[in-house]
């Protein structure tokens, strides 16, 4: 329960304002877990050092404008939250540049119209206990499971 603790701290710090809005986005901003992640992100895409810097202030500012007008559902963790708005940004970002001409290129962002990026990571987070647990059931289990997957 301490990381929901947190996050519903964080999110009514930014709702509050003022000084302590200040203060959750200072730690927001500060945290190198985040960073390393938007990062990844970046640099995976063709990205390099300062596009990245610039995709996780911008992926911070549209955190707290989603907290500030009540369009983050609280159903994941912020830091989970930030990382898919950076993806989104990279994103829209490359489209811009016109560096990628296809969607396809980004095997991360097969989101179905509709989706949130919060259902996109809460989907990528489901997907990694999955493979967790069947890599516990055992080799062989894994591979028949991991196969019939990827037929379908």
């Amino acid at each position: 329960m301490k990381p929901r603790a947190k996050h519903i701290d964080i999110c009514s710090a930014i709702l509050e304002g003022g000084y302590q809005r200040n203060k959750a986005l200072q730690g927001l901003y500060s945290d190198e877990k985040i960073k390393k992640s938007v990062l990844k992100v970046v640099l995976n895409n063709g990205g390099n050092y300062d596009d990245a810097v610039d995709i996780f202030q911008e992926a911070i500012i549209l955190f707290d404008r989603k907290v500030r007008e009540n369009e983050f559902q609280q159903k994941s963790k912020e830091s989970t939250y930030i990382v898919s708005l950076a993806k989104y940004l990279w994103l829209n970002e490359r489209r811009k540049k016109d560096r990628v001409d296809n969607t396809d290129d980004f095997t991360s962002f097969d989101l179905i119209e509709g989706d949130t990026p919060e259902k996109h990571m809460l989907n990528q987070e489901l997907i990694q206990e999955i493979n967790i647990l069947l890599k516990k059931a055992g080799k062989n289990c894994y591979e028949i499971l991991n196969t019939f997957q990827t037929e379908v």
